[in-house]
């Protein structure tokens, strides 16, 4: 089978000629004005003639509206009343220490507890985690709340050390905010010294 390429390669070397011919043509310069040096030809002096009589243009009259136009007051936009936030504190899970867990005696328990912020205020850092029941467990009774934006989650960690006594023990911690206002759900501690 025989392929069409002497048509193409005609046509091919047809525009390569064709476009090397154009490329070499020369080119016209253009000639430059230069103004007679002696001879000032004469400024022709202008000759009045009379201008013809105005012509009287036609004049048109615009009707008054036929619809009443009436102004009304309009009062300006409100802006809208901001809304106060509301705090809310949701426990997910246990991170450390479940519930129940056994420690030895005197031990140093560092508890952490997945929450969500699920209100609509952010804790900045005036919000606190506030001892509200149960035992302390030599931790300080009031601790910085983690800050967290509304609708984030967060790690609420507490050291704690165990009683000396055998036992179960129990520390509840719940936030509060800048105001001093409790609220969302109280987190718990619960351990057993051996």
């Amino acid at each position: 089978m025989t392929t069409p390429t002497r048509p193409l390669t005609l046509l091919a070397v047809t525009l390569a000629l064709t476009l090397f011919l154009a490329a070499c043509a020369p080119r016209a310069t253009p000639t430059m004005f230069i103004p007679p040096a002696g001879n000032k030809t004469p400024t022709p002096t202008p000759t009045l003639t009379q201008a013809a009589s105005p012509v009287a243009l036609p004049t048109f009259t615009v009707p008054p509206p036929t619809v009443p136009v009436t102004a009304t007051a309009t009062q300006p936009a409100l802006s809208p009343t901001p809304t106060a936030c509301a705090n809310d504190l949701k426990f997910d899970q246990d991170l450390t220490f479940p519930d129940g867990t056994v420690v030895q005696a005197g031990a140093s328990v560092e508890k952490q507890w997945l929450v969500t912020n699920s209100g609509t205020c952010d804790w900045t850092s005036s919000y606190r985690l506030s001892f509200v029941g149960g035992d302390t467990l030599g931790a300080p009774a009031d601790q910085a709340l983690f800050p967290a934006r509304a609708g984030m989650q967060a790690t609420l960690t507490i050291t704690f050390i165990a009683p000396l006594e055998a036992g179960a023990y129990q520390s509840a911690w719940q936030a509060f905010d800048a105001s001093g206002n409790a609220f969302g759900e109280v987190v718990y501690m619960t351990i057993v010294v051996q």
